[in-house]
């Protein structure tokens, strides 16, 4: 423990360290090490509380709250708040607290002291989101600088038990370009006619300079060129003038409405986008669903027994399958199996315990509710490509939004989304035909 590091931060790294040799092994914690895990947050929670008491003792003895305005009283809590954690999610520096902390932000407050009249004109400068899209839809990262970062076990996530399922975004590659369009080579499926061939074979010395024999066998990676268009993902609401006075106020609209928007977006996007036929929007890119070369895997008796059947594609082209993704329906009803005499197959309603099957994590994803379909496989194959820093952006400059007192805050990123290797995917089916 270095010098100035508090004693819970020491109990938070070694459950960090558990989990790691565990991950590292690539298998699950044993009963001993969730026990561990357990009763080290357990202490870290405890002397975390006793060090807030001690604070709020000494705080109180020096008459800190008689003696400070209200405005610098929730100014010092809300700065010894930062980096706190609620339901053990990262309070970071949220994107709604990046806009409001911006020097775009405080500029505008500081030109209108009193807040924003209905009278004034409403032109912000854009406020550009470091880390771009990843940190657009993120949202709880910290950066070097915040205060946040002093405290390392706020990046860890752990509790309990501390698995917590990936998102989709977490188990797929994001990677940036500076162009309009990714051109890329995508490998022809294993599995299709004259895509990749492995002819290695045990070969003589050859015996002269004529016939077969001792003649080494031609083998065959074959490529496709591919592209992926980036397009822009955005929207916007309105607020009042008053509203954007407030910065506790349009924090919240852009953690909990823009943020969230765009990330159900993208989400919905790599999974059933439409190039050609676009559902939602004016464009799209083509999702996995819509992407050519994928393996398929029927129904066969009840939803491990297929799971397991689509595994089994992948790793015999001697691939990994490091994600299972599954709707909501598909998640309980795998959590609802029971055997013969009544008894739940996995942990059951009163256990905390991995979101897995068959030891591969289980991933939940809205976007798939509905389609009858999971997916499974080497997702790293998918790609995100980021094309440039996400943007928000306050302007009043809108319609008649100037006469109507009302200001349109816009968030907006631009990506392109593309799979290098369709082969080490499979769709299955979630239940029986008909």
């Amino acid at each position: 423990m270095s010098q100035n590091e508090a004693p819970w931060v020491a109990k938070l790294k070694a459950a960090r360290d558990i989990a790691a040799t565990a991950e590292g092994a690539q298998r699950e914690l044993t009963e001993d090490e969730r026990k561990n895990i357990s009763n080290l947050v357990a202490d870290a929670n405890n002397l975390q509380a006793k060090a807030r008491a001690e604070r709020k003792t000494r705080a109180d003895l020096e008459q800190v709250e008689a003696m400070l305005a209200e405005e610098e009283a929730g100014e010092i809590n809300k700065k010894a708040l930062d980096g706190a954690t609620l339901g053990g999610k990262s309070a970071g520096m949220t994107l709604g607290e990046r806009f409001t902390k911006s020097n775009e932000y405080k500029s505008l407050m500081a030109a209108h002291p009193a807040g924003i009249s209905q009278k004034s004109s409403v032109q912000m400068g854009t406020v550009q989101v470091p880390g771009g899209m990843k940190a657009l839809l993120t949202s709880g990262g910290q950066t070097s600088g915040d205060a946040g970062t002093l405290v390392s076990p706020q990046q860890l996530g752990l509790q309990p038990y501390p698995y917590v399922a990936p998102k989709l975004r977490q188990v797929i590659t994001q990677g940036t370009t500076n162009s309009d369009k990714v051109e890329y080579a995508q490998v022809v499926p294993t599995v299709a006619a004259a895509g990749t061939t492995n002819a290695a074979k045990g070969v003589k010395e050859s015996p002269a300079t004529t016939g077969s024999v001792g003649v080494k066998p031609e083998s065959a990676l074959a490529f496709r060129k591919a592209s992926a268009d980036v397009i822009t993902i955005a929207h916007w609401m309105p607020v009042t003038k008053k509203t954007l006075s407030d910065a506790g106020q349009i924090r919240t609209i852009i953690d909990n409405f823009l943020r969230q928007g765009l990330e159900e977006e993208v989400e919905r996007l790599i999974l059933n986008g439409d190039k050609d036929a676009p559902t939602k929007g004016e464009e799209e890119w083509d999702g996995i669903l819509k992407t050519s070369g994928l393996q398929n895997q029927t129904f066969d008796g009840d939803a491990p027994r297929t799971i397991r059947r689509a595994i089994s594609k992948v790793t015999k082209l001697g691939a990994t399958v490091n994600s299972v993704l599954v709707s909501p329906e598909l998640d309980e009803e795998l959590d609802l199996l029971k055997d013969s005499t009544g008894r739940y197959l996995g942990a059951g309603p009163w256990s905390q315990g991995p979101g897995t099957i068959w030891g591969r994590p289980r991933v939940v994803v809205p976007a798939l509710s509905g389609t009858g379909k999971f997916i499974l496989g080497d997702l790293s194959t998918c790609v995100l490509w980021d094309r440039e820093q996400a943007t928000i952006t306050a302007t009043d400059s809108h319609a008649d939004f100037f006469i109507r007192n009302l200001v349109a805050v816009l968030a907006e990123m631009r990506a392109a989304f593309g799979i290098i290797n369709p082969s080490l995917l499979v769709v299955g089916e979630e239940k029986a035909a008909g």
